[in-house]
């Protein structure tokens, strides 16, 4: 959010009908549980980083949320700061990667930080090791209660991202209405 979005939020306590500009600079893709096992999570999970197959692996995160999974690649659409960034990046997901995750973008979304606690399933939001989408999903479960990824570091990222996913990106008018926040 651009720097209005403090006093925005200072007056009416919310970020809905935040009317300043949105930015990015990278994209989460969210992934739940809803109702499916724990293998087929994981193995969705693991089949949608496979098909970010023009992705440098170093560039692909995944965290386990504490009953999901979010995964993170630097932004390769090359997303401009925008009022309508909600929009078109909600659009954007939808027509490059369809039901393969939850389309989760509108502006005001909050998305839980690396190692926050999370209070509906009692696990810390953790990395993963792409290898450990094979293990057993109560194990992850179990990992994340515990906080447990001291060890653990992401490479990071080059600065130089190339956007090679910027044909994909959607517009939307500037009259089209923001994405509504429920």
């Amino acid at each position: 959010l651009d720097d209005s979005a403090e006093e925005h939020f200072s007056q009416r306590k919310t970020i809905k009908s935040f009317k300043g500009e949105y930015m990015l600079d990278r994209i989460l893709f969210d992934i739940d549980k809803h109702i499916l096992t724990g293998r087929e999570l994981l193995d969705k999970v693991w089949k949608f980083t496979l098909d970010l197959d023009d992705v440098a692996d170093d560039d692909i995160r995944i965290w386990f949320s504490g009953r999901g999974f979010h995964i993170e690649v630097p932004d390769y659409f090359g997303f401009k700061p925008s009022k309508n960034l909600p929009q078109i990046v909600k659009k954007t997901i939808k027509k490059k990667f369809g039901n393969k995750v939850d389309n989760i973008y509108d502006g005001g979304r909050l998305i839980r930080i690396g190692y926050s606690y999370n209070n509906k399933s009692n696990c810390y939001k953790i990395p993963i090791k792409h290898k450990e989408l094979n293990l057993n999903y109560r194990k992850i479960v179990e990992m994340a209660q515990m906080q447990f990824r001291d060890d653990f570091q992401f490479t990071k990222w080059n600065s130089e991202i190339p956007h090679i996913w910027e044909n994909d990106i959607v517009e939307v008018s500037e009259t089209e209405r923001p994405v509504s926040v429920q």
